[in-house]
């Protein structure tokens, strides 16, 4: 797996998320990888459906979640279409979908620069809203994947 760039989504106002998207950017970038990183907006709402922009070009190799639960399911929507692989490191408390622990991080990343893991491709689903016969929104959903052991998603 190429690992030229990257892309880094941090959870919404949290401070320890973006102090460590910060850390990971300037460890990544020492090691040649382009890196693409932005904090996840809070969900603007239109008629009743969110509307997600994405900062994070469409080419990156891989995206890192820093986060929880939420922030991994906000940037598989975002970022699910670009079929790439998305790991998830949990700065909360469960993490049932963000299995890696911040501890775990660089460790994952390091195999990751290495080619040393595998990737399990997901279905991606779609669902439209529809008010008399009106398409009003359309989601994407993202189901779970395995990385030799470590949850990411695709």
């Amino acid at each position: 797996m190429s690992s030229s760039s990257v892309g880094i989504i941090y959870k919404y106002s949290y401070a320890p998320a973006k102090q460590e998207a910060k850390k990971l950017e300037k460890w990544l970038k020492g090691r040649g990888v382009k890196v693409f990183s932005e904090e996840m907006s809070s969900t603007v709402r239109m008629n009743g459906c969110p509307e997600e922009s994405i900062h994070i070009p469409n080419a990156v190799d891989w995206v890192v979640v820093l986060g929880g639960d939420g922030t991994l399911l906000g940037a598989a929507r975002k970022v699910g279409r670009y079929g790439v692989p998305i790991l998830g490191v949990n700065l909360g408390g469960l993490g049932f979908l963000t299995s890696i622990p911040l501890k775990g991080l660089y460790p994952a990343i390091e195999r990751m620069l290495r080619g040393e893991l595998e990737v399990e491709s997901r279905l991606m689903l779609e669902t439209r809203v529809l008010r008399q016969e009106e398409e009003i929104c359309r989601f994407l959903v993202s189901t779970r994947a395995r990385w030799q052991g470590s949850s990411i998603w695709t």
